[in-house]
C-alpha cells in the first residue's frame, strides 16, 4: 500500500489490512469507492475523503444569515463553517439568545441584529434535537455585513458606527471586528 496516495472511485489499491471507509472488494481486488487519500490506521486501511460534506461542530465559527429577530432570541440560517471549503449540505438553524450576544448586558436581541444581516458566530452547543446554539461574544464575532432597516441598502462601517450607503441613516448592531465593508474617505 502507498499511504498518502490520492485515489479515485473505482481505482484498484493494494491493501494489507482490514478494509475501512471508502474501500470495497470485488473478487480478489480492492477498490476505492470515494475520491480521497489512502490512509493506514491501526487495524484497517481507509480512504479519507478529499472533499467531504461539512458538518457543524461545537466551537466552530460559522457564517449565518439572520432570519427572525425577537427580544430574547435571533434565529439564523447557518450557511458556512469558517475555514471549510465546502458549504453546508443541509439546512441548519442556529439561535443566538440575548445572553449570548455580548459579554455586557444586552436588553433586546432585535436591537443588535436585523433580518438579512450576515453574522459571524461561534457554535456553543449542538443538541440532539432542535436548533444549534450560537454566541457572538467577542470582538471578532457579530454582524459582518448589515443592511439598512429603512431602505435595505448596504451599511458601511464608519469608525465605530454603521451608516447606510444610500440614505445616510446611522444604524446600531453588534458589529464584528471583521465587518466587511468600511467607509472610505471618498464615500
Amino acid at each position: 500500500m502507498t499511504e498518502g496516495k490520492f485515489v479515485l472511485p473505482g481505482e484498484a489499491v493494494n491493501v494489507d489490512k482490514k478494509l475501512g471507509y471508502g474501500l470495497y472488494s470485488e473478487g480478489d481486488k480492492v477498490y476505492s469507492s470515494v475520491p480521497g487519500v489512502l490512509k493506514d490506521l491501526p487495524g484497517k486501511t481507509i480512504v479519507e475523503p478529499s472533499n467531504s460534506i461539512t458538518e457543524v461542530k461545537n466551537n466552530d465559527v460559522v457564517i449565518c444569515s439572520v432570519e427572525i429577530t425577537r427580544d430574547k432570541v435571533v434565529v439564523c440560517r447557518i450557511l458556512k463553517v469558517v475555514g471549510k471549503q465546502r458549504g453546508i449540505a443541509t439546512d441548519v438553524t442556529g439561535v443566538i439568545k440575548v445572553m449570548d450576544i455580548d459579554s455586557g448586558y444586552v436588553e433586546s436581541a432585535k436591537e443588535e441584529f436585523k433580518i438579512g444581516d450576515m453574522v459571524k458566530a461561534k457554535v456553543v452547543q449542538i443538541p440532539t434535537t432542535g436548533d444549534v446554539s450560537l454566541a457572538t461574544k467577542g470582538k471578532e464575532l457579530g454582524v459582518i455585513e448589515g443592511f439598512c432597516s429603512e431602505c435595505r441598502s448596504l451599511l458601511l462601517l464608519d469608525g465605530e458606527k454603521l451608516v447606510c450607503s444610500n440614505c445616510g441613516k446611522v444604524a446600531h448592531r453588534k458589529v464584528s471586528g471583521d465587518y466587511l465593508i468600511k467607509k472610505t474617505s471618498s464615500d
